[in-house]
């Protein structure tokens, strides 16, 4: 199976979403450079907000979700962009 890259090789595009979604939680993180830097960063319990009105990512109760979502995606972006560049 080929291997999808990223828009312009995979490299981070400032002005572009990504984006987590598990059964109870969707994490969102805005990138604002080409360096991969985040802004902005949303976090939404599926199961009790299911129409994303509540961005919960500031909520210092909320930390290790947030945390544990970052991590996974950024762990996705390395799989998914291995090589790009």
């Amino acid at each position: 199976m080929a291997r999808r890259r990223g828009p312009r090789g995979g490299r981070c595009v400032p002005g572009r979403i990504r984006c987590i979604r598990e059964r109870r939680f969707k994490y969102a993180r805005y990138v604002s450079d080409t360096s991969g830097r985040s802004d902005e960063h949303e976090l939404y319990d599926l199961r009790e907000d299911p129409h994303e009105m509540v961005n919960l990512a500031h909520d210092p109760a909320r930390r290790a979700e947030l945390r544990a979502r970052f991590d996974a995606l950024r762990a996705l972006e390395a799989v998914e962009f291995a090589g790009a560049g």
